[in-house]
């Protein structure tokens, strides 16, 4: 548990060598923390095909009305190709993250045009990710402390995010253009 806190984007196979156990052993290991309940915060994914072979993709779905969404969202999450969908809040649209063999990309996109054609999604977009480099920040497991439990203060981080925000919000200089005919054009 303590190599996965350090790191979570560990393979079970890495993990096996760390400690010390052979792969039976580590998985095994790895399933009681996860039916005990300590694994809640991660993400745990087996990949069902090599990554050298296979490519990762984040497919977004759009629908015209919402109800259309709902219907078709239970076709959509019991493919067995999907590792997971959600709804993406104030659209009529859900995301899906499917993981396939490179061959079977173009069947995939052949369905989805034809579903587009069909009428049962409006459009959709789809972005090609590197499952290898997907990382997610946690809490180091040193701000743990076994008695008292997590040793925390989120106010220094709330207050960088607050300050990033507050800096998007800053309006831009005015940028003045030369046109070829020798005006002056300035835009705010």
């Amino acid at each position: 548990l303590k190599e996965l806190m350090k790191d979570a984007r560990k393979k079970l196979s890495e993990l096996s060598q760390m400690i010390g156990m052979t792969l039976p052993a580590a998985k095994y290991r790895f399933d009681n923390l996860a039916r005990r309940g300590f694994l809640q915060d991660y993400v745990i994914q087996v990949l069902p095909y090599p990554p050298e072979i296979s490519d990762l993709y984040e497919v977004r779905l759009d629908f015209g009305e919402h109800k259309a969404m709902l219907v078709k969202e239970n076709f959509f999450k019991r493919l067995p190709f999907v590792l997971n969908y959600s709804r993406i809040k104030g659209t009529n649209s859900i995301t899906t993250r499917v993981y396939l063999p490179r061959t079977e990309v173009n069947n995939l996109l052949t369905l989805l045009s034809a579903l587009v054609r069909g009428g049962a999604i409006d459009r959709f977009s789809y972005m090609l990710l590197d499952p290898m480099t997907i990382q997610a920040q946690t809490f180091h497991y040193k701000a743990f402390d076994d008695k008292s439990g997590w040793r925390y203060d989120n106010h220094e981080y709330l207050a960088a995010l607050r300050k990033l925000a507050a800096s998007d919000k800053t309006e831009a200089s005015p940028v003045t253009f030369q046109p070829s005919k020798g005006l002056t054009v300035t835009m705010m």
